[in-house]
C-alpha cells in the first residue's frame, strides 16, 4: 500500500526552503547588498550582489586586509563596503605624496599607491596626518583608490559602525566568488 504522505514530501521540502529564504534575511543575520559604485573594483563591482553576515565580531578579531560593510558617520542610513588597511595603534601618515601605515606605503591590490583625498566633499572632513588610530577605530579604503569615498575623505571609522562581513559575491553568477579572509580562493 502506498503512503498518502509521499506526495507531500517534495512540496514540504520546497516550503521549508522558501521559509528559510524568507526568515533568515528578515532577522538581519544574513543580508544581500547590491553594490552601487566601483569604489571596491575590481574586487567588487557596481551591480554585484554581495551575501554578508551580521558582524558580531569583537574589535580584536578584525584583520588588516579584511573587507567590511559599515554605516559611515556622515550618513548612517547608507552602507559602504571597503577594506581595512589600518588597525588600532597604527599610524597613517603622508609620505612623499602618498599614504603609509607605520611607514609602509599603502598599495591597492593592483599596486596603485594611495594618495590623500584629492578634493573636498561637502559635510566631510579629511583627517590631518599623521593619524594614530585609537582602540575603537580602523582606517578603511576602497580597492579602487581613484574612485572611492573612504577614510581619506571622512577619517577613521568606529568598530561599532561595522554592521556586516561580506562572505561572497552572489550575483552575477559569472563573478561569484568568496570575499572571506578565511578562504584561500579570494
Amino acid at each position: 500500500m502506498k503512503s498518502p504522505y509521499k506526495k507531500l514530501i517534495l512540496p514540504g521540502i520546497f516550503a521549508l526552503i522558501g521559509l528559510i529564504l524568507v526568515i533568515i534575511p528578515a532577522t538581519g543575520l544574513v543580508r544581500f547588498f547590491k553594490i552601487p559604485t566601483n569604489g571596491m573594483a575590481p574586487t567588487v563591482s557596481s551591480g554585484d550582489y554581495v551575501l554578508a553576515t551580521k558582524s558580531g565580531k569583537s574589535p580584536s578579531e578584525f584583520q588588516r586586509g579584511e573587507i567590511v560593510i559599515f554605516a559611515p558617520s556622515h550618513d548612517s542610513k547608507s552602507r559602504y563596503i571597503q577594506r581595512i588597511v589600518a588597525l588600532p595603534g597604527d599610524t597613517i601618515e603622508h609620505l612623499n605624496g602618498h599614504l603609509a601605515v607605520n611607514g609602509e606605503p599603502l598599495e591597492s591590490p593592483d599596486g596603485t599607491k594611495a594618495s590623500p583625498a584629492n578634493q573636498s566633499v561637502p559635510d566631510m572632513s579629511p583627517p590631518s596626518y599623521p593619524v594614530t588610530l585609537s582602540t575603537d577605530e580602523v582606517f578603511v579604503l576602497g580597492d579602487n583608490y581613484d574612485n572611492s569615498l573612504d577614510s581619506r575623505y571622512f577619517g577613521p571609522i568606529k568598530f561599532e559602525s561595522i554592521t556586516h562581513i561580506p562572505k561572497r559575491i552572489a550575483l552575477p553568477l559569472s563573478r561569484g566568488r568568496s570575499l572571506s579572509s578565511e578562504d584561500s580562493d579570494n
